[in-house]
């Protein structure tokens, strides 16, 4: 598939149609993931790393039409389906940043998550938080909560799954991560701890994923049609 023209990656982001089936209407502390509409084909699946911009414009020319994932902070940068984060109180100011992103709109928005170790109930979910509207028990990992979206994605039936802005490397994280996770990120064993997160899920986990850059790039490489 071809570009269908040389536009800046963020207006061509923000007119994309949505090929995605329609979530369900939200009700109060969100529905699980058998609720979730089947999807399938190509996703991107997008971080909050430096290498963002650059992945997310690169995967956009190969694939033009793609569904997206914002995860994290990157709900301010792209234009999304659907938000993730291992992060649940916080997805309030990433779908405000998604919202203000798109000028405004929000009726595209899903938010979805799988849960925290740090408040946890015996189903894996925060039942009081009504800010998710969709929990995924199985995509909960240690390999972060861009992994985590990949395996969501996968729940969801897409077959095949982009990383941008995913690298796996020491280095800066968004604009809007500051404090110790912007220290942490500078720490080869915080980023040594995510890989072994991802390496440790069961190998058909890793079936049908592509990556723009960094070290998941050397791991699942290239998706077809990139240079």
């Amino acid at each position: 598939m071809t570009s269908s023209g040389p536009r800046s990656h963020t207006a061509r982001n923000r007119f994309r149609p949505l090929c995605v089936t329609p979530p369900a209407e939200k009700s109060a502390g969100g529905f699980f993931m058998d609720n979730f509409p089947q999807q399938g084909g190509t996703v991107l699946v997008c971080a909050n790393a430096w290498t963002l911009p650059d992945d997310y414009a690169s995967a956009s020319l190969i694939f033009p039409h793609a569904p997206v994932i914002a995860v994290n902070d990157a709900a301010g940068a792209v234009r999304a389906f659907a938000l993730f984060s291992l992060h649940p109180r916080k997805m309030v100011g990433w779908r405000q940043e998604q919202i203000k992103f798109c000028g405004g709109q929000d009726s595209h928005i899903s938010t979805h998550s799988a849960g925290t170790r740090h408040r946890r109930t015996n189903i894996g979910v925060d039942p009081d938080n009504h800010d998710i509207d969709f929990w995924w028990q199985e995509a909960l990992s240690r390999g972060s909560s861009g992994w985590s979206a990949r395996k969501m994605a996968r729940l969801m039936g897409f077959d095949r799954v982009i990383l941008c802005g995913m690298p796996m490397e020491k280095g800066k994280y968004a604009p809007h991560t500051k404090g110790r996770w912007n220290r942490a990120w500078q720490d080869q064993s915080t980023v040594n701890h995510y890989r072994r997160g991802i390496m440790e899920d069961a190998a058909d986990w890793h079936d049908g994923v592509f990556s723009m850059s960094g070290w998941t790039m050397s791991v699942f490489g290239l998706p077809p049609g990139a240079n």
